[in-house]
């Protein structure tokens, strides 16, 4: 896709070993600005980057079975161009948006969906989860890494379920009885 795009593109490879998904016996080419759509739920969509569209699946599935949330999980696959279309899509059929990405907050992937919901006036709550705009100890493990700054499995859990019990009218009660 990069190679016979005729515009600039940036791939970034993040830090450690991905999950080893399988090669194509031909590359195949994706629309620019096309995201995925992994599964589609009914109460929350979460929309990742890279290495937390796996993170992703994962918190979805959690939600679900812990807490009955039902979840879209969308694979961005591109910052720039954004895919539009299925995000205003699922601002309107979703109740919420959380964000995922392996990137600095300020000015990454999360802000490009904020700046697309303010410019069509969709005020569908959003939360997004990445990287503090600091500078970030690289001695470390990439699994310590993410748990010192809320990024790991089980903080992004809490961090939801903390944002779902303020934004979608669910009770705690409902959320911690299941």
């Amino acid at each position: 896709t990069a190679i016979q795009s005729d515009h600039p593109c940036f791939i970034r490879y993040p830090r450690g070993s991905g999950i080893g998904i399988p090669l194509k016996n031909e590359p195949q080419k994706i629309a620019l600005g096309s995201a995925e759509l992994i599964c589609q739920g009914s109460d929350l969509s979460i929309w990742a980057l890279g290495d937390f569209v796996q993170v992703a699946e994962k918190l979805a599935k959690e939600l679900n079975l812990l807490h009955g949330i039902s979840c879209s999980v969308v694979n961005a696959r591109f910052v720039k161009p954004l895919d539009e279309n299925l995000l205003l899509e699922h601002a309107s059929n979703q109740r919420a948006i959380i964000t995922l990405e392996d990137n600095v907050l300020m000015g990454g992937f999360g802000s490009s969906v904020l700046e697309v919901l303010s410019k069509h006036k969709i005020h569908t709550p959003c939360k997004c989860f990445g990287w503090p705009d600091q500078f970030i100890d690289h001695g470390n493990s990439v699994s310590e890494l993410r748990a010192k700054y809320g990024l790991d499995d089980n903080s992004l859990l809490q961090a939801c379920v903390s944002f779902i019990e303020s934004n979608l009218d669910i009770s705690r009660s409902v959320i911690t009885a299941q």
